[in-house]
Parts: structure tokens; C-alpha cells; sequence
């Protein structure tokens, strides 16, 4: 490199304007075609850990390259974007192993859930269930959790559930349990002692909007969206991580949208908190091409972009039928006796692949 650079600054502060005009010429396409006095002379500039030759007129290249060049453009690089879905087809193609993609069905929009037959709520309680899975996203719930847990009428259970690496062939892998890494304030619950099926929660808050359609990591199955609908009338997504505005010329971000947006959690929860009305929108125009027209209403209708803490009303109106204390502990999953905070990571883990199977 130190070579090239050095060719590239002996040329530019030659006074011979025959070797001037031809590293001109190599930068002579279309609205790359530059004055010959901008490379006159040169100064010394850093990048990264070295210094490199620039011409000292760089205001003037970038302006006739650019124009204002201090105006933050998003819009795409020279590389294509996504890279790698070139390497995905040639995977399938050379393997026969096809990746699952997420389609929309209108099934998704409708609600199966059905009435608990034995009745566990009180007539003011409601009954709210938080399912983090990774301990580094609890904070996206924090707010949600910390006002259903003030409420003195609202029951609140937090149960971290597992997630699994996934194997090239989508099998899994290694599986994490991280319920011992939660906050001391934050009581958990083993995931496999509450009750679905009879319980019913008036809001069930979810993390992980993927279902299996995540060829990285899944949680457990029965935890996916379209699985957990049939237990709640109020299932509530909250997004994990915050995103700056994304404008519709960032061509590689809404692109992105893809991976994010268009996913099982998105579309069959009840309510999508994300962090602003920008965003929002952002959810709202993607999922409409991804669904057609016709369905704008409805994703206009599952946006609440107050942010979580804000958000709490969402389970707020929400009557149940019986009351009870919550009493949360976390259990071994055999019963022979409770997991501690104390308890290794690997013996946790140990328990949980036993429940895996």
C-alpha cells in the first residue's frame, strides 16, 4: 500500500501536466470529470492509522462530485445490498436446503383465543404475562412491567423463556436460559409453572417476533406469536431495539424492514410498541406493501409508539374475571426443588435441555 500511495502522490504534485492529465483521465466518467488545477498540490491527510496525499482543493472535488457534500445522504453504496442473499441462492441451489420465508395470511389477523373454562381472575384484576428471552432486552420492557407491577389491581407474572443457536440445517443447537440474569427487583417465574391454557392472561408481551422464520436463533416453539394468540385477547409486541428515523430514500434500511417488520410477531400481535410516531409509520407503510392496501387500517390500528412505559394503558383496560395472589418462583423443572439465583448457568442449562428434549 505504502508503494501505491507513494505513485499516487508523485503524480499528483508532478509538474508535468501530461502525467497530471493522465490520473485525471482515470476519474474522466460522466460527472467525475474534474479541473486539472484541483490536483495541483496536495496536502497530507490521516485515515485510519496512516496519513495519505489529498489534493488540497478537496472542497472543490467534492462539491463538483457531490455538490453539498456536508448534507447526510442515505441511498446505496457501490455494493449490493443485501450481499449475501447472492450466497443464500447459491446455498439452497447447491444444497436443496430452503430457508423458510415468512408469508402474510390473513389467518394471522383474526383471533382464536378462547375463554378460560375455569375462572381465575378477579372482576377488577387483570392478569399481565411478560415473556423476555434474552436479559440484555429487558429494558424495552422495564416500563411496561414496572407500571403493571405498581398497579394494585394487575397481577403480574415475568417468565424469561428459553432460545436455542440453530445448526446450517435449522436444527438446534446450544440453549440459553437467562432468567438469573434479570434484575433483583424483577421476580421470575419457570416458565414451564404458569398455565396457559387455564390462566388466560388479559396481555401477554412479547420480545421475539421471528416464530420460526429466525435461521439464527428460535425460542421455544410454543412460544411463538401464532401459538401464544390463542391464550390472550391483548398479545403486545415490543420491539427490543431503537432505530433512528428511516426515510424512504435509505434504500438499504428499508430494505432491512424485511428481517424486522414483515414477521409473524408483527403481524398476528394485537398491539406493536415501537419508539415513535416516525417509526410507526415506518411499520405502517412496510406492512402494507408487504399485506396490500386493503390492510393499512388495520396496522394503523396495532401502532402505539408512546414507548413502553408510556404505553401501560394498553393492559390497563383489560378486565379479568377472578383474583389471586401472584406468589412467582422459579422452579425446577422435574420439581424436585426450585432454582436458585445462586445456581450455575450450566446447571440451569442442563434442566432446560431436558425440557427440550
Amino acid at each position: 500500500m505504502e508503494i501505491v500511495y507513494g505513485v499516487q502522490k508523485a503524480v499528483v504534485a508532478t509538474n508535468d501536466p501530461a502525467e497530471r492529465d493522465a490520473l485525471v483521465g482515470q476519474v474522466e466518467h460522466g460527472s467525475n470529470r474534474f479541473k486539472k488545477e484541483y490536483y495541483q498540490e496536495t496536502i497530507l491527510m490521516p485515515f485510519e492509522n496512516i496519513e495519505i496525499p489529498v489534493p488540497a482543493m478537496y472542497d472543490a472535488v467534492l462539491k463538483a462530485k457531490y455538490g453539498d457534500y456536508s448534507r447526510l445522504v442515505h441511498n446505496w453504496d457501490t455494493h449490493d445490498y443485501p450481499f449475501y442473499k447472492g450466497q443464500l441462492e447459491i446455498w439452497e441451489k447447491k444444497t436443496g436446503v430452503q430457508f423458510p420465508k415468512y408469508v402474510f395470511s390473513e389467518s394471522d389477523l383474526e383471533s382464536n383465543c378462547r375463554k378460560s373454562e375455569i375462572p381465575v381472575h378477579g372482576e377488577k384484576r387483570r392478569e399481565v404475562v411478560f415473556l423476555p428471552y434474552k436479559a440484555s432486552m429487558w429494558e424495552s420492557m422495564a416500563g411496561c412491567w414496572k407500571e403493571a407491577a405498581e398497579d394494585p389491581d394487575c397481577d403480574v407474572f415475568v417468565i424469561p423463556i428459553p432460545y436455542c443457536d440453530r445448526n446450517i440445517d435449522r436444527s438446534f443447537h446450544e440453549i440459553h436460559y437467562e432468567g438469573d440474569l434479570y434484575p433483583r427487583d424483577v421476580q421470575v417465574m419457570w416458565y414451564e409453572d404458569y398455565d396457559f391454557e387455564k390462566r388466560r392472561p388479559d396481555v401477554i408481551y412479547i420480545q421475539n417476533p421471528y416464530d420460526e422464520y429466525n435461521q439464527a436463533t428460535s425460542v421455544l416453539p410454543f412460544f411463538y406469536a401464532k401459538n401464544l394468540k390463542q391464550f390472550t385477547d391483548c398479545l403486545v409486541y415490543v420491539s427490543s431495539f431503537r432505530l433512528t428515523e428511516i426515510l424512504p430514500e435509505d434504500k438499504r434500511a428499508v430494505e432491512s424492514l424485511e428481517y424486522f417488520v414483515k414477521v409473524p410477531g408483527v403481524v398476528c400481535a394485537n398491539q406493536v410498541i415501537v419508539s415513535s410516531e416516525g417509526m410507526k409509520k415506518t411499520y405502517v407503510d412496510a406492512l402494507t406493501v408487504f399485506a396490500g392496501e386493503q390492510t393499512r387500517s388495520v396496522w394503523e390500528g396495532k401502532g402505539c409508539s408512546a414507548g413502553c412505559f408510556e404505553a401501560g394503558g394498553i393492559f390497563l383496560h383489560h378486565k379479568g374475571e377472578s383474583g389471586y395472589s401472584t406468589g412467582m418462583v422459579a422452579r425446577h423443572p422435574e420439581g424436585r426443588r426450585k432454582l436458585q439465583k445462586g445456581d450455575s448457568v450450566q446447571y440451569r442449562r442442563q434442566h432446560v435441555i431436558a425440557v427440550w428434549g
